[in-house]
């Protein structure tokens, strides 16, 4: 059996690694007129190579009514699109641009063939992105009936694990990217800098030239004038 304290400390983890996964957000889509372009959009950031994964549920639609469904990465090209989505469905993709923020939109129509006046009433959306770790499914075999209470510490204990490992990969990968874009700024700051300096050395040369080239002018200027 394990020790009681590892337990609660595995126990904690898992409390703990619970709070970081991604909410699930639940709206109304407003109907809008055939033809209009007013999105709802909600959006995530997802680093190079990520794995993504959007799952949504709607409610029952009202007459003449139908929900369109878009996805766009980070570049606005658009990824996914269903001009009438089930009511339900879910999404899984990886992400090829840098660190940036992809979209997934809705839009709620009615059906002006049918209908010359959108219907008022919205549509319940539930939403739920994952992106990186989140997207990984820690409990496979957790609900098995058949195992006992020392194999399902010794689950839980690898789940928490696996969570811990991916966490931290995901932290890494994090701060690569911070250090890379810090990296780029402090080469754009340094080559800025020398830039301004160079202007500046030129500027002061410049302005002793014309200086030296005054005096001289007003010299000349007086000698033909005999004042000196």
């Amino acid at each position: 059996m394990l020790p009681k304290r590892l337990i609660s400390l595995l126990l904690a983890g898992i409390m703990a690694l619970s709070a970081v996964q991604a909410a699930v957000v639940k709206f109304d889509l407003p109907t809008v007129r055939e033809g209009s372009n007013s999105w709802v959009c909600i959006g995530d950031f997802a680093s190079q190579n990520s794995l993504v994964s959007i799952s949504y549920k709607l409610s029952e639609p009202a007459v003449n009514m139908r929900t369109i469904l878009r996805i766009l990465d980070p570049s606005g090209n658009r990824l996914h699109l269903r001009e009438d989505a089930p009511p339900s469905g879910d999404f899984t993709f990886a992400t090829l641009d840098p660190h940036g923020a992809f979209e997934a939109c809705f839009m709620n129509v009615g059906d002006s063939r049918a209908n010359r006046r959108a219907s008022p009433q919205p549509r319940s959306v539930v939403l739920d992105i994952r992106t990186g770790h989140e997207t990984n499914d820690y409990d496979m075999g957790m609900d098995d009936p058949e195992s006992n209470r020392e194999l399902l510490t010794l689950r839980t204990a690898e789940q928490t694990i696996r969570q811990v490992l991916d966490i931290s990969e995901n932290i890494r990968d994090e701060m690569t990217y911070i250090r890379s874009r810090e990296a780029r700024l402090r080469r754009t700051n340094e080559s800025t800098y020398d830039r301004v300096k160079w202007f500046g050395y030129f500027s002061v040369l410049v302005m002793i030239l014309l200086g030296v080239y005054q005096v001289s002018q007003v010299r000349s200027f007086l000698r033909k004038k005999k004042a000196i």
